[in-house]
């Protein structure tokens, strides 16, 4: 079964404050900081941008979901270095370490 490649992303969209103005307008001022938007996505060679998964509530699963293709990748080295007896360890092991801190959004 194919996979679609990493590397993937949680999505962010610049927050604004909104306030009314004077005159009755409403005014959006950026506050310097990004929210959540629900999203992972990639980039394509194309440089587009390809949804991997929307509608996520929680930003926690979308650092999970970005870890995927870091975690088969860690998994695939695992399977590979029993198979040789154990020969590859430190570099499987900083694989699924890394695979971790990107599961738990520390990257």
């Amino acid at each position: 079964m194919a996979h679609t490649p990493g590397p993937w992303f949680v999505g962010y969209s610049p927050e604004y404050d909104i306030d009314a103005g004077d005159d009755g307008q409403t005014i959006g001022h950026l506050t310097g900081k990004d929210e959540f938007d629900g999203t992972v996505f990639m980039v394509t060679d194309e440089d587009q941008v390809e949804i991997i998964a929307e509608h996520i509530r929680d930003e926690k699963t979308a650092h999970q979901i970005k870890a995927i293709p870091d975690m088969l990748e860690a998994l695939e080295a695992m399977v590979e270095m029993v198979e040789m007896n154990g020969l590859g360890k430190r570099y499987a092991l900083d694989l699924a370490a890394s695979a971790i801190k990107k599961a738990r959004g520390e990257v």
